[in-house]
């Protein structure tokens, strides 16, 4: 019967020759050993081995296809794999979500760059704010941390939103957002956030070499607003949305969207 070292097996098997030494000291698999300690297997090592594989797989650890191996019965592998089917469902709907919120993150950057600097007048998206800002993460509670989280594990569906006052004065605020399609989606905390209602706005996507929220950049947007024909509504704050970043000839530009609030 032909006979294969361990090397061979695991080249073969896409099995690391740690797992197979792992199995081996649980005694699931008894390799043949040469005088001088070789290890070699043979087809019914290498069966009992390609079932082990289908169960890794089947997303087991390598101790729970030890311990089946062992100990199992086949009530308790159909119960086991249930369990591994349903966590793979979701695991799936998780990962279709995150491919999704990523494809709709590379369509606002290719607008982004398409729109620069162009001014748009339309209603500015309802988002929720956390209460929370980006200066007061000391010292949390634990339903602060863990809605905090939530939204971190949440982008690029959640975003990093800012409010500035609408006359370019300094008094910049940085939360965590999210509109309430993509909060429903990624089942987010609501309970304590604030909701910014959908406004006539001018809408702006910016790059600049530094803060797009400092008055330095933002007072000569508001200008351009002016220029236009719209006069910036100073009963609400300019809303904000950090973007991306790109570094050019050791320079690093910021792009962010600013919706300005303007008079009927």
């Amino acid at each position: 019967m032909k006979q294969y070292k361990i090397g061979e097996i695991a080249r073969l098997l896409g099995l690391t020759p740690q797992a197979l030494r792992f199995y081996e000291q649980e005694g699931v698999i008894v390799p043949r050993k040469s005088e001088n300690g070789t290890r070699y297997f043979t087809t019914s090592e290498i069966i009992r081995l390609l079932a082990f594989k289908k169960y890794r797989l089947s997303e087991f650890s390598i101790q729970d296809v030890a311990t089946h191996f062992k100990q199992g019965s086949l009530g308790s592998l159909v119960t086991q794999l249930d369990a591994q089917s349903d966590a793979l469902i979701a695991q799936s709907e998780m990962l279709l979500r995150r491919a999704r919120a990523i494809r709709g993150f590379e369509r606002t950057l290719r607008e982004a760059q398409a729109l620069e600097g162009q001014l748009m007048c339309m209603q500015s998206p309802e988002i929720f704010l956390q209460n929370l800002t980006f200066d007061q993460l000391s010292g949390l509670t634990d339903a602060q941390r863990a809605a905090f989280t939530a939204f971190a594990d949440a982008m690029p569906e959640a975003n990093m939103y800012f409010t500035c006052p609408a006359d370019g004065s300094a008094g910049q605020e940085f939360r965590f957002g999210v509109g309430r399609k993509e909060a429903e989606t990624w089942s987010l905390p609501l309970e304590d956030t604030m909701i910014v209602p959908p406004v006539r706005c001018v809408r702006a996507y910016v790059r600049a070499a530094g803060h797009p929220w400092d008055p330095e950049y933002l007072n000569p947007l508001l200008m351009r607003v002016r220029a236009a024909g719209y006069m910036p509504d100073p009963a609400h704050p300019v809303l904000g949305q950090h973007l991306a970043s790109e570094t050019l000839e050791r320079v690093i530009y910021l792009y962010a969207v600013l919706w300005v609030p303007i008079l009927p």
